[in-house]
């Protein structure tokens, strides 16, 4: 992932950012078939015990009577592990299942045993969407105060472009929401 920026935003605004795709070898402009955007508050992680799990699973029957949140909200959020050994671990969510309460995620290291407790490291204020493509320039257009439904000082908004095929996460925002002017 390349490095992280930072931007101040202001309640009532429109932003749009923009990221610059290239090679981190050449420099060359690389131009992504596609891109998705999440946009995170990262001041609302969610926690749980899992119930059972896998290399690539946690389930866990608390997040199958959550209401609020559809099959595949949180795909693209961080996640992170900890198991009863000791062992913690990160990945990044590529399905959710609220039937069965099911997460799935890149593969991690050690299975996922009953006990084990997670971090789902922000909440989504939206799901996972589209992004505009022109050339190698990814944007995404929002308004804090439109998505938020509640006061948000720490947003992240992450990046996955889709380069012959595979997704990426070249680049992640860090916004702080100022309040709206007077």
């Amino acid at each position: 992932m390349a490095q992280k920026r930072h931007q101040d935003v202001r309640v009532g605004a429109t932003v749009t950012l923009a990221v610059d795709c290239y090679d981190e070898t050449t420099r060359a402009a690389k131009n992504p078939a596609s891109a998705a955007v999440l946009v995170v508050d990262r001041s609302r992680p969610t926690t749980g015990t899992a119930d059972s799990g896998s290399t690539t699973t946690i389930v866990d029957a608390e997040h199958k009577g959550l209401t609020a949140e559809p099959d595949d909200f949180w795909i693209g959020l961080r996640l992170k592990v900890t198991h009863l050994t000791g062992t913690v671990e990160e990945t990044s969510i590529t399905d959710f299942v609220k039937s069965t309460g099911t997460f799935t995620f890149s593969t991690i290291t050690e299975a996922v045993v009953a006990g084990d407790t997670y971090e789902l490291l922000g909440y989504p204020l939206h799901p996972k969407a589209a992004g505009t493509v022109s050339t190698n320039r990814m944007s995404h257009q929002f308004s804090p105060s439109d998505i938020t439904g509640r006061p948000v000082t720490d947003l992240a908004v992450v990046w996955y472009p889709t380069f012959a095929g595979s997704e990426t996460i070249p680049e992640e925002w860090l916004l702080t929401v100022l309040p709206a002017y007077d």
